[in-house]
């Protein structure tokens, strides 16, 4: 028994699966990367020989140009005391200072830490 293939005026194949799935994976991946661009703070974070052993805690970052971050959170010198009126006073405080923060600055959120009667302080810095 012989099978006979109809002749079909269009010889082609169907691409429109081939292309739901890029679609696809284009939309995931850059879906993907606007959400990790815009999550981390970019810091130079100062050397130092010893090791950070602490690693969870509520954190304040400094950026270069002085911006101040509670949490992720953009924030100021005057409103760190309303962020930390928040947290449980057993927490860890961790400061995340770029190196080329001026320390008066540095000084002013350790003393506003100190205020509001935190004990566990820490300062992140980068190892060698």
């Amino acid at each position: 028994m012989e099978l006979k293939i109809p002749d079909r005026k269009h010889k082609h194949l169907d691409l429109t699966p081939l292309i739901d799935v890029m679609f696809n994976l284009l939309l995931f991946f850059l879906l993907t990367y606007q959400v990790s661009k815009y999550s981390e703070i970019k810091i130079n974070l100062p050397s130092s020989n010893s090791d950070n052993p602490v690693s969870k805690g509520v954190e304040i970052t400094v950026k270069s140009d002085s911006e101040i971050y509670f949490n992720g959170k953009k924030t100021n010198i005057k409103e760190i005391d309303k962020f930390l009126s928040s947290v449980n006073k057993s927490e860890n405080i961790l400061i995340k200072s770029d190196k080329e923060v001026k320390i008066d600055l540095i000084v002013k959120i350790i003393d506003e830490i100190k205020r509001n009667n935190f004990e566990n302080i820490g300062i992140i810095t980068y190892k060698n």
